[in-house]
């Protein structure tokens, strides 16, 4: 599957409300048809070739009307991904907190026996807590292969070389779902959760639940050698 519907099956299966903070790669896309077709006027009126590959002059694209809206809009989709995952970062923080103390409450004194419906109220937050994690790392994941593409795309029709430029100082040294240990270890933290309740009460989340997890495991994989191969071109 072609790495655009696959980002649009996933928004899908996502949150709606997350729906405006991922990355407009379609309208990214249209954007590049345009600065295909638009070069810039030099000098002299005449239209700016396009560069050798591997070549990324400042001046030629600071020329171009098409090249400046480009960055531009891309510099603004930035901001708005890093921001929003900053903030469901900060939220499932304390999502995880407060289901950490319902189990702290529950286990304290082991003599005292408890309500199985109270172990089902705290597998479900669980779960919930869960699967918004896995869609928080999934919003890592498919976004930051999303710029990857995208400006590979932009140097393939353009013959300008920006993507590991951009990558390396831009998106990897400003962006917060670059690397995410926190939504890792949150995921770690809930799955042992998930344990301690089973062991305790016996309960487990429904077959429904475990498809949707299965799922966004498996979107997750699907690209996450990709971001990771992108990832270490930035770096190097």
């Amino acid at each position: 599957m072609k790495f655009g519907k696959n980002l649009e099956r996933v928004v899908e299966l996502s949150d709606p409300e997350w729906s405006p903070f991922w990355l407009n790669y379609k309208h990214l896309k249209k954007m590049l048809k345009e600065v295909q077709h638009t070069p810039a006027p030099s000098a002299a009126g005449a239209p700016i070739a396009k560069p050798p590959n591997g070549l990324s002059s400042p001046e030629a694209l600071s020329k171009s009307a098409g090249e400046v809206a480009f960055f531009k809009f891309l510099r603004q989709e930035l901001r708005k991904c890093k921001e929003f995952f900053a903030s469901a970062e900060s939220q499932f923080l304390v999502r995880r907190a407060r289901v950490r103390e319902g189990w702290r409450q529950l286990t304290a004194v082991p003599e005292v026996p408890v309500d199985g419906e109270q172990y089902k109220r705290l597998m479900a937050a669980c779960v919930r807590l869960y699967k918004d994690l896995l869609l928080l790392e999934n919003f890592a994941i498919m976004n930051y292969t999303a710029f990857s593409k995208i400006l590979k795309k932009h140097d393939k029709l353009t013959g300008f070389c920006t993507r590991e430029r951009y990558m390396k100082n831009v998106v990897n040294m400003t962006t917060s779902f670059t690397h995410y240990p926190r939504v890792l270890e949150m995921l770690e933290d809930v799955e042992e959760l998930f344990r301690g309740i089973q062991t305790h009460a016996n309960i487990a989340h429904s077959s429904e639940e475990q498809l949707f997890i299965d799922a966004m495991r498996r979107y997750a994989r699907s690209e996450l050698s990709c971001a990771t191969s992108c990832r270490s071109l930035a770096l190097a």
